[in-house]
Order: structure tokens, then sequence, then C-alpha cells
């Protein structure tokens, strides 16, 4: 199995700051295309207004081929960097990185991406909020999350405190109704001594959080899909895990950009509406 060369992860490290001005050019965009938010953002002297009010944090398992079964478990266990994962769809384990991302929920566009070795996300939630904070300003009003992301220590994490964070302590069972985790009759405001746990079972539980969450599916999940399906990524093509996380910088680039093109997005279109107190 040849080492791909030096050049080709130079060539999609270079990606990744055309990503996050793609990322920062579209925030300008939304803010010029909406007169309240740009009064927001001018009290606010902050540029990006545009950032939705609730961000979704996903995750998936990303495997290297689509024939595993037919090599050798030694050179498996030679791809470099990758772990062997539960692929969540099938339940079999495979050779595999963990690929994480943040989606706001007007424009399914991704604002936040990382690609780790852990199968695991209880320690992602913190690195991926402060990584949309650094791209986008701010943190969103309402951030989501499935309940692998849950833990105690995250979600009373200091830097999150201003943010509503919606991640259920309890594993939703595959195919539920996403409103339905945390659901049941209504229960008395938790106690002063209820656990971080329970605190959060009681938000998902009454009709505002129940509603916020939801929404989840709706905005992450097609944004896996419109990757894996509608474009056929399924499989790394490098190897070596900062040679991955710059192939998927380049796939998460392509995506906010076709985001960007299907919208009737242009850089005259966002010049022309820019708000003076921004140009």
């Amino acid at each position: 199995m040849a080492r791909n060369p030096p050049a080709a992860g130079a060539l999609f490290c270079g990606a990744l700051a055309a990503a996050i001005i793609a990322l920062l050019v579209f925030s300008f965009a939304s803010a010029a295309t909406s007169a309240d938010d740009a009064e927001a953002g001018a009290a606010a002297d902050a540029p990006w207004v545009g950032v939705a009010d609730t961000i979704d944090v996903g995750t998936l398992a990303d495997t290297y081929n689509s024939q595993r079964q037919s090599f050798p478990q030694w050179l498996l266990l030679a791809v470099e960097d990758s772990r062997i994962m539960v692929d969540g769809a099938t339940k079999a384990f495979t050779q595999a990185f963990n690929v994480e991302i943040a989606v706001d929920g007007d424009a399914q566009i991704i604002v936040a991406r990382d690609v780790t070795q852990r199968a695991n996300d209880k320690r992602e939630l913190v690195p991926m909020a402060e990584q949309v904070r650094e791209n986008m300003g701010r943190l969103p009003d309402n951030l989501s999350a499935d309940s692998g992301f849950f833990s105690a220590e995250a979600v009373t994490d200091p830097r999150l405190a201003d943010t509503n964070l919606l991640i259920p302590p309890d594993r939703q069972k595959h195919g539920g109704d996403s409103s339905a985790e945390g659901a049941g009759p209504p229960a008395d405001p938790p106690t002063a001594t209820a656990s971080v746990a329970d605190q959060m079972r009681d938000k998902l539980r009454n009709e505002a959080g129940r509603q916020l969450y939801k929404q989840r599916k709706a905005i992450v999940e097609p944004v896996f899909g419109q990757i894996k399906e509608a474009r056929g990524f399924r499989r790394f093509l490098l190897r070596g895990l900062q040679n991955v996380r710059c192939e998927f910088d380049l796939i998460a680039l392509t995506h906010n950009l076709l985001k960007l093109f299907r919208s009737g997005w242009s850089p005259s279109t966002a010049a022309a509406a820019a708000p003076a107190s921004l140009t």
C-alpha cells in the first residue's frame, strides 16, 4: 500500500484557509440580507450576525474502504492513525476516523468541523463549540447535539455558558421521534440538588426544549446525507490523520460553496446589499 506523496497532503491543507474565508463571506452575506440582523449586528459591532440561532453538532465514523473484509487484519492495523470503531449503522467493527461537523440551522452551512481518532464524542462538545466561536465570532443562541456528546463536565463548562445547550443524557432509540428524548409527563422543576443529567432531562421535557431539540435531525443529518449519498463521499482516500483532516476540509469547503451557489448568492449581490456600517 503506497504512501501518499507529501504534495498531496499539502494541497488539501491549502483548502483550510479557503474554507474559513468561505464561511466568513457567507456570514457577511447573511448579515446583508436581513435588516433585523443588520441592526442587531450594528448594535453589537459584530460583522457576522448571520449566525443561525441554532447550531447542531453531529458525528459519523467514515471508513477507508468499502471491501474491508477482503483485506488481512495485519494490513488494516497498518493504516496510519485510524482506529477500530463500531459502525453506527451496521454495529460492525471497522477501521475508521470520527468526523464531526457543526451546522447552522438556516442554510445547512458547515461552520465547524474536525476529524478525530476517538470513537467516543463526550470530549468533543467543547472543542467544537470553541471552533464555532472562532469561526463565527460568537456562540449560537441554541446548540444541540445527540446523547453521545453529553457529559456533566462538558455541559457545565463555563465556556459554554453563553449558549442554550440541548443534549440528552440518554441515548435515543434509532428511528424514534427526536422530540421524545427526555419526554414524559410534566415534572416538578428540578431541585437544587438534582444532578446535571436530571436538569437536562427536565429542560428537554418541557415544551420549549422539546420543540427546539426536535429540529436537530433536520439540521445536521441532511448534511451527512448530502455528503455521503448525493456526493458519494464514503471513504477517505488519503492516509494519516493530518491528511485526512485536510481531505475533509475540502469536502466541507465544497459543500458550503454548493450551498452558496444553489442559493443564488454571488459576491456582486452581497456587495450591493451590504449595509453602510459594514463596508
